[in-house]
């Protein structure tokens, strides 16, 4: 009797579980490209936040510098009571006599002046003010600021421009046409018939022009002089 004939066929082996090395590189390419993607648009937000916050800084300071300028012009003292145009204008520099009321204390006057130094728009503020000739030193243009204060209210300003409102003359650039209009006021004011009265105001306007660095195009306002 033959003998019984095993099969000779193999099982076939088992296949490991797992990633090839080639999946695997195709996986680690993948990642690395949605990982410079993630990063790149990480860095945008990053940067448009920055430039958001630059934005909304430099605004709010240029709010607060047109809020202070229109305060203080707001208060400008009449030409009669200092003798002249209150508000005078020189290169990069604003100057201006306001009055400055104190509660329980009588009106004095204060001097003002907006400079621009190295990118720095600064308010200078002098001591109140009770004579004739303490307004006169603080008046002239090379007057000591040492006691004055001083607050920088913007940066960043590259340039700045002034021009002065005149009645029946209009903006001018020059300090020396509000004086020939303060001079003119007061020739009318002394004619007969002409009645008494408060002397007008030579000045009736200012406009500021400031070219910031973080802005393409400069920003012109303008104020009102006087209540």
């Amino acid at each position: 009797m033959n003998p019984p004939v095993r099969s000779r066929s193999r099982c076939a082996a088992p296949r490991a579980e797992g990633f090839t090395l080639i999946e695997l590189l195709v996986a680690l390419a993948i990642l690395a490209v949605v990982a410079i993607m993630a990063w790149r648009g990480l860095d945008q937000i990053a940067r448009g936040r920055d430039t958001l916050g630059r934005a909304m800084e430099s605004e709010r300071a240029m709010s607060q510098l047109f809020d202070q300028m229109h305060s203080d012009l707001l208060q400008a003292a009449r030409d009669d009571e200092i003798g002249g145009p209150p508000v005078r204008n020189d290169i990069d520099v604003l100057q201006l006599v306001r009055e400055l009321r104190l509660p329980g204390q009588p009106t004095r006057l204060e001097v003002v002046r907006y400079q621009l130094r190295d990118g720095q728009l600064l308010r200078y503020a002098s001591p109140p003010l009770s004579q004739v000739g303490q307004l006169q030193d603080a008046l002239a243009p090379d007057a000591d600021l040492a006691n004055w204060s001083a607050v920088e209210l913007a940066d960043g300003v590259t340039d700045a421009g002034i021009r002065l409102y005149l009645p029946q003359r209009g903006w001018v650039d020059e300090t020396t046409r509000a004086q020939s209009a303060f001079n003119d006021n007061l020739k009318t004011l002394r004619l007969p018939l002409t009645g008494a009265g408060p002397l007008p105001r030579s000045v009736t306007g200012v406009e500021l022009t400031l070219q910031i660095a973080s802005q393409r195009a400069p920003l012109t306002r303008a104020f009102l002089v006087g209540e």
